[in-house]
């Protein structure tokens, strides 16, 4: 968190609102009630609009919602009841969230430029980031580690990075 707070970027609001969504899911589930669930769509929303990976939440709060609801039954029929209600109660507050960001990004519309289907799609910003960031990843950019350029990387980048970024004092600390 403190690593990047001298920089200009969006991780430190991204690692910031994500453990506010958490602390909010953690009292949500503790005491249910609508005002919590609005915060917490409320915090998800910023937390979108900090930076796009945030959507990784949403798996989380589907999972939390489900293992909190109370084991009455054993049967299949319940588990899939308490799976669909926490399903439904996930897509309304990633929709809500989804809302909050773009009222965070001024409501702006951005076009798709989809020539290869001739058509160009009008979407929230949110949105087009969210795809935009999907196709980066899909085709990757160039790399550079150890003198060598490469746009599909490299399976031993973290180790290699790890290695020479860790200081003296932390490998210390580990080997402790």
């Amino acid at each position: 968190f403190f690593a990047h707070a001298s920089l200009a970027t969006t991780d430190t609001a991204a690692v910031a609102s994500s453990l506010l969504v958490l602390v909010v899911l953690e009292r949500t589930l503790d005491r249910p009630s609508r005002r919590r669930l609005a915060w917490l769509t409320l915090s998800l929303g910023v937390a979108f609009a900090a930076k796009y990976s945030a959507i990784a939440l949403t798996p989380v709060i589907a999972a939390a919602l489900v293992l909190a609801t109370p084991r009455r039954t054993t049967t299949w029929s319940a588990h899939l009841v308490a799976v669909a209600q926490a399903g439904t109660l996930t897509a309304a507050i990633v929709s809500g969230a989804l809302v909050v960001a773009w009222a965070l990004h001024g409501f702006t519309i951005a076009t798709l430029d989809a020539r290869h289907l001739g058509v160009a799609v009008p979407m929230p910003a949110p949105v087009y980031g969210v795809l935009y960031q999907m196709r980066h990843a899909s085709l990757g950019h160039p790399g550079f580690l150890l003198g060598e350029q490469r746009h599909t990387g490299w399976w031993y980048y973290t180790p290699v990075a790890l290695w020479l970024k860790t200081t003296p004092a932390e490998w210390m600390l580990c080997a402790g």
